[in-house]
């Protein structure tokens, strides 16, 4: 049946609908035998959701309750159960609407809170670490799925009530579901958390960094972590009751390692994500941290918490920048002595986390304090290259010539030879590719991360289909093919740090940008979304390092160039927001198109053109108009001002495939759907600003219904604040040209003033502010 599923056509769907029970009946009696063809047996609903999903949709409640069924069996073996809830997890991403429709959350978490509170083998381990068919890990990928795939008001609420029970128990398990249960929604719900539970949820984690179990306080500082990751800014203010607790732990290292080296690992991971995110708040602690992370490296304890100490270091230097430069000379003598040290198996974690820091020192120091020392690193890069080959390594030295690219801007062009075959290379490798074949075992994908469920699972489907083309019957046994982690971080790595590199270096990158932008372009295509993702912020980089070529030289050579990349990127960039499936891809690429609006501003006016005929004056107005070069308000082509603006509405009506399902007016929303509208709308009044408000008012006419209908009463406090941010930053930039709106403005933000949160209330002042300034005669004969 799974293999006709992709042949079963509209005449067929009633015979596959009355087969549903009978299969799940047959799974069930197959379960209790054997295990493993009960798994096979089950991907037929994982077939049915990504293709015809109308043949289950009569049987989905009931399907939903079969595979909770098996998940919460403790007789039966890990695989199946994991097998039943990475369907619910599979539903959740592709048919939300229709969970929250059948009142499925509430049946879902009751299952999987019980199975997080269970106890497990790993306990003395990392939970957080690949285990793979652990349904107690599992419990907790699924929950974080629902978080940001299910509107915050379904989910919260009930998982909260759970969450509290758990906290009064005696039993040291329920309290550490407890934390991992606030830690995994946190990412998914921050908003929501931040605006109603946020100041109970950081006392709960006060008390839980002190609990005498060490798997509660595990628990409690990875739960630390993430709210210092997912809850900025509102986090931050915490900072005195919780860094005294971290810095105490950080002080009884040597103790707590012997005792469970994951307390050590939980410990880190909160510390370096909160103390990175407090940015200038840190520099009154700096003190007392630097002194005892160097006290943890001259001490006598292993490469592994060394390499977290490293870490930390680099978390330090991203929030204080130049005031660490008194522990610079100490902390640089500690990483020479990892980078130069033999690369064995023992060191390499250490070694790159060491070269990682480095190139975060070379960012953040300041330019003129590291400068010294910026041939030498390029060196030790080189020296690295050129006598270990592992991808992780080789990922963090092109991070290190990124940032070194910022201190030493053009005067890097002599090392760009070697530095540029490295990175492509690295970008046409197929290293890390494994094939399985048919008599290999199926086994179960379980995510190596919190976030990378969808990445991993879709990795290995679209790399198969990539070579399934390629000499069929000579490879007709393998059934799969996959990529290993490292090479895919390789890759993703390498897109940033050409698009780092050519924005630094400037003119003198243009002899390789030609080869460096066609490479990245084929990679906007790669299985691996976060790979796809850089791709498309690395040619956003470069396009605006074109420009600004452009704009100092008025090389022909730059122009050409320029015209040519906006032509590949833009239509490649609307594409991936129609069509791609991945919803941060999308962020991405809206982001990196709302960068090229207004990278350089004002700047580059039409005076620049004058010694230039009318065509290429039309020309560059075209090419204007997607980076924000100019405020012509001249006759353009409209091609791509209107792709642009099509894919933002598109995008605000929630009509885009990342999106998956339409939203009812009705329906509450997840918070990352909320982002990507975000993203959307920051491109708005950019637009705006690089077209000129009498040519941007027939888009702000198509626009404004959508904002407005992001102020009404019922929505939440975020797309409230959103709405009116964009209005007002938009209101400003169409001057006088505002003036046919305001009829629909004024009583819409005037109606939001009576919002109790302060964030809103001060977006619509600000609003309405700027309509009164920019607005002509209407504003003020406004009734």
């Amino acid at each position: 049946m799974t293999s006709l599923v992709d042949y079963a056509g509209s005449d067929n769907v009633k015979h596959y609908q009355r087969l549903v029970p009978q299969v799940l009946d047959f799974i069930r009696g197959l379960s209790a035998n054997d295990e493993d063809s009960a798994c096979e047996a089950m991907e037929l609903f994982d077939e049915l959701l990504q293709s015809d999903v109308s043949i289950l949709v009569p049987h989905l409640t009931y399907v939903v309750q079969f595979c909770l069924e098996l998940a919460s069996n403790n007789l039966l073996g890990d695989s199946i159960r994991v097998k039943a809830m990475s369907f619910i997890s599979s539903l959740t991403r592709l048919k939300r609407k229709a969970i929250v429709k059948q009142k499925l959350v509430l049946p879902i978490l009751e299952i999987l809170f019980p199975i997080l509170c269970s106890p497990t083998d790993s306990d003395e381990e990392d939970e957080f670490e690949e285990q793979s068919n652990n349904p107690n890990y599992y419990a907790a990928q699924v929950i974080d799925t629902m978080a940001l795939h299910l509107p915050p008001e379904r989910i919260i609420p009930p998982l909260m009530k759970m969450v509290e029970k758990a906290l009064q128990s005696d039993n040291p398990h329920n309290r550490k579901a407890a934390y991992i249960t606030m830690a995994v929604t946190a990412e998914g719900c921050g908003d929501h958390i931040r605006n109603n539970y946020l100041p109970v949820m950081v006392e709960c984690v006060y008390k839980g960094m002190s609990d005498q179990q060490h798997v509660v306080r595990g628990a409690a500082l990875f739960a630390l972590g993430q709210f210092a990751e997912h809850l900025q800014p509102s986090i931050s203010k915490y900072h005195s009751q919780l860094l005294p607790v971290l810095f105490e732990a950080l002080a009884r290292i040597n103790e707590a390692t012997k005792k469970n080296s994951s307390i050590v690992i939980k410990m880190f991971y909160a510390l370096e994500t909160f103390c990175e995110n407090l940015e200038k708040g840190l520099l009154p602690y700096l003190p007392m941290l630097l002194d005892r992370i160097l006290l943890i490296l001259n001490s006598n304890v292993d490469n592994g918490i060394k390499e977290l100490a490293v870490s930390a270091i680099g978390a330090t230097a991203n929030a204080a920048k130049e005031a660490l430069l008194p522990y610079f000379p100490a902390i640089l003598e500690k990483l020479k002595h990892y980078l130069t040290a033999s690369h064995t198996p023992e060191n390499a974690e250490l070694q790159t986390q060491a070269l990682d820091t480095l190139g975060v020192l070379a960012r953040t120091i300041g330019r003129d304090n590291f400068a010294p020392l910026a041939e030498e690193c390029v060196q030790l890069g080189f020296d690295l290259l050129n006598t270990v080959n592992d991808p992780d390594l080789r990922r963090c030295t092109y991070g290190l010539f990124a940032s070194l690219s910022s201190v030493m801007k053009e005067q890097m062009q002599q090392y760009l030879p070697n530095m540029i075959k490295y990175m492509i290379n690295s970008l046409k490798s197929t290293d890390g590719v494994k094939a399985r074949y048919e008599e290999e075992e199926d086994r179960v994908l379980v995510f190596d991360s919190l976030d990378d469920e969808e990445d991993e699972e879709k990795s290995e489907e679209d790399i198969t289909e990539c070579y399934q083309d390629e000499d069929d019957e000579e490879h007709e046994d393998i059934k799969g093919l996959s990529v290993e982690n490292a090479f895919l971080e390789e890759k993703e790595d390498t897109c940033n740090s050409l698009g780092d590199m050519a924005e630094n270096i400037g003119a003198a990158f243009m002899p390789y940008l030609e080869e460096c932008f066609e490479e990245v372009l084929l990679m906007v295509d790669y299985p691996a979304a976060n790979v796809r993702k850089a791709a498309v912020t690395s040619l956003g980089q470069m396009c605006c390092m074109l420009y600004g070529v452009y704009e100092q030289t008025q090389s022909l050579e730059a122009k050409t160039s320029l015209l040519k990349a906006l032509e590949l990127c833009i239509s490649n960039f609307l594409r991936i927001v129609q069509e791609e499936e991945d919803l941060l891809v999308v962020m991405a690429t809206l982001e990196t198109i709302e960068m090229m609006l207004s990278k350089s501003g004002p700047a580059f006016i039409g005076q620049s053109l004058k010694s230039y005929n009318q065509n290429l004056l039309l020309n560059l107005v075209l090419v204007c108009i997607f980076c924000a070069f100019s405020w012509f308000r001249c006759a353009v082509d409209q091609k791509y001002v209107d792709g642009v603006m099509t894919a933002v509405k598109a995008v605000m009506e929630s009509k885009v495939t990342c999106q998956c399902e339409e939203e009812d007016e009705e329906d509450l929303q997840a918070e990352y759907d909320g982002m990507l509208i975000e993203y959307a709308g920051d491109i708005i009044p950019v637009m705006a600003k690089a077209v000129g408000g009498v040519n941007f008012s027939p888009y702000f006419a198509a626009i404004l219904p959508l904002l407005l209908d992001k102020l009404k009463k019922n929505r939440t406090v975020a797309e409230k604040s959103f709405a009116a941010g964009v209005l007002a930053e938009t209101i400003k930039v169409l001057g006088v040209a505002v003036d046919p709106f305001v009829d629909h403005l004024l009583p819409a933000l005037t109606h939001v003033l009576r919002e109790e949160h302060g964030e809103v209330r001060s977006n619509a002042v600000f609003a309405l502010g700027v309509l009164a300034a920019s607005g002509d005669t209407a504003v003020f004969v406004y009734p």
